[in-house]
């Protein structure tokens, strides 16, 4: 009876091990700062644009480490996806570790950027897709209009949304918090099955109007001498020698008491 009980937990376990996790992980960078002081940081995770003085971002070991590791040249495009702030100063991680001063950096024109400059326009109101048989293909949007898309399907549940906007055109959009691995997208709702091409057949959309916003390298003119740098942070030298020396002044107390009780 125990080796039936035995085997059947061994199957157990390896149904569990075998199911797929379905949940988002939080991407978190490779650095050594960012994990001793992830409680402190903030997540951002959106792309932007270098545009540092003389041409350059310089990226530095941490926001308490003068040490540059890397160099971003003007016009690069980097995600940055946390930010600590060091007396006042925001500093952002990259993928591959490594902090840079956030004002040395211009965020690409986003979800949250159109939802910022649309604020008034858009509504709470909810609604789905019911109409749409599942293994309908459609096109989730980055926002309403741009020209970033992606395929995605009908799947066993309808499609919700929470947010409507309509466009210059008179598209209405829906905003969807998620959906089977598509995280805070836009849905044509007049229109969900067709492309870039078919609604804004002469190139209007949103991305022709916020082209704008993107990063001017030439805005930053000023020398190197004057550029935004890490601030030592020596609170833990200044602990860690107080310990030393705490240490050796017991150490030679101990010593002492020992010396007097040997020449008794």
């Amino acid at each position: 009876m125990k080796k039936w009980i035995f085997l059947l937990e061994a199957i157990i376990c390896c149904m569990l091990f075998s199911v797929t996790p379905k949940a988002d992980v939080l991407f978190e960078p490779d650095d050594s700062f960012y994990h001793a002081h992830a409680s402190d940081c903030t997540y951002v995770g959106r792309q932007y644009i270098a545009n540092g003085p003389d041409g350059k971002v310089i990226v530095y070991e941490s926001p308490q480490s003068p040490e540059a590791v890397d160099t971003w040249q003007n016009g690069q495009q980097e995600t940055i996806y946390f930010t600590y702030d060091q007396e006042g100063v925001a500093w952002g991680v990259g993928q591959d570790g490594g902090w840079v001063p956030m004002e040395y950096l211009q965020v690409v024109y986003d979800n949250i950027s159109f939802m910022e400059e649309h604020e008034t326009e858009i509504k709470s109101q909810s609604g789905s897709l019911e109409s749409l048989p599942k293994g309908t293909q459609i096109y989730f949007w980055k926002y309403p209009g741009s020209q970033v898309t992606y395929e995605g399907s009908i799947e066993d549940n309808p499609i919700s949304y929470d947010k409507v906007y309509a466009d210059s055109e008179g598209k209405n959009w829906g905003y969807i918090n998620y959906y089977y691995g598509h995280r805070e997208v836009w849905v044509c709702i007049d229109q969900p099955e067709a492309d870039y091409e078919q609604l804004y057949p002469q190139g209007n959309g949103e991305d022709e109007r916020s082209s704008e916003g993107q990063a001017d390298s030439s805005q930053h003119t000023e020398d190197d001498t004057q550029r935004i740098e890490p601030k030592r942070d020596y609170t833990m030298v200044l602990w860690a020698a107080a310990l030393v020396i705490a240490v050796a002044a017991v150490t030679v107390f101990l010593l002492v008491l020992l010396k007097k009780k040997a020449g008794k």
